[in-house]
């Protein structure tokens, strides 16, 4: 009786997780928490678009529904730092991967580093129902956090680009030098040359 009861237990489980792959779009996130992070980091007053794919079965799968996909997206946690500006509803075509959510975050100008802020939206996927009714279906969740860091210290003088006047100098060298070669390899050439003359009358 267990065995059987595991079994029924495991079969509505995977009719479960089918149901919800072909109906629902994925939403592909750049930056997750957890207990393997992967935080958006940012400066101090500092702000960014993120950008979240939305996809609706794009590799044909056969387990898909096979239609067109409305996603509903709220901005659960964060907005004091964060809000969808690409709105709030998506249409998702079948067999689509070129949607995206965008969620704009600003970090505040007195925010110090180390600090932590968590930015959090759902997405529910909703399609047509009886009598042109829309019925929506389990929610997912996207989950990052943001972590504030130090920018980066620049010393003033960093470039190791060469001063204009040093430049002028290397050239003046270069110039000198050249000249010089030129010359001494004239007088080689004349000596050489009168040598030979001599050579002949001698013989």
């Amino acid at each position: 009786m267990e065995n059987i009861n595991l079994r029924i237990s495991l079969i509505v489980l995977a009719i479960l997780a089918v149901s919800a792959s072909s109906v629902f779009a994925g939403v592909n996130s750049p930056y997750w928490g957890g207990s393997n992070p992967n935080p958006l980091k940012m400066h101090p007053g500092e702000t960014k678009d993120v950008f979240f794919n939305l996809q609706n079965c794009p590799d044909l799968a056969a387990n898909c529904a096979k239609k067109d996909d409305i996603v509903i997206v709220s901005l659960i946690e964060g907005s004091e730092i964060a809000q969808i500006t690409s709105g709030e509803s998506y249409t998702i075509p079948y067999g689509t991967a070129d949607k995206y959510i965008t969620v704009q975050v600003s970090v505040p100008e007195n925010a110090k580093a180390g600090d932590s802020y968590n930015v959090k939206f759902s997405t529910s996927s909703s399609s047509g129902g009886s009598g042109g009714s829309v019925q929506l279906s389990t929610g997912y969740y996207v989950d990052f956090p943001v972590q504030v860091i130090a920018e980066a210290f620049e010393p003033e003088s960093t470039s190791t680009e060469t001063p204009i006047s040093e430049k002028s100098d290397n050239k003046i060298v270069l110039w000198t030098a050249g000249g010089v070669f030129i010359i001494v390899a004239i007088i080689i050439i004349i000596i050489l040359i009168n040598q030979l003359s001599r050579r002949k009358e001698q013989v």
